[in-house]
């Protein structure tokens, strides 16, 4: 499950839905956090060594753009794993 920010997603679906001209794709990459200056712009002094860099976007864009005009993409979601939640599933009991 992802949560999305209404007001971020809002954005790119009101033109998906009102685009019907040929050879015309409105489509949305939400990236996670990367490693850009941008929080260090807004005052922000966190780390972000760790995130990935805007080069990953970019191959997101990358990778859309070179798809057929038959094909349509809506939205990709980044996510980086070192945040994502970790499950360990207990293995079954060993039978004698």
């Amino acid at each position: 499950m992802v949560a999305r920010i209404p007001g971020v997603c809002g954005v790119c679906a009101p033109p998906r839905l009102q685009v019907d001209f040929p050879g015309v794709r409105v489509s949305a990459v939400h990236p996670s956090s990367l490693n850009t200056a941008i929080f260090a712009k807004a005052g922000d002094r966190r780390d972000v060594s760790h995130k990935p860099g805007p080069d990953v976007a970019a191959g997101c864009f990358h990778f859309m753009l070179q798809l057929p005009s038959t094909v349509e993409v809506h939205d990709i979601v980044l996510m980086n794993r070192a945040s994502m939640p970790r499950f360990s599933p207990t293995p079954p009991p060993v039978s004698a």
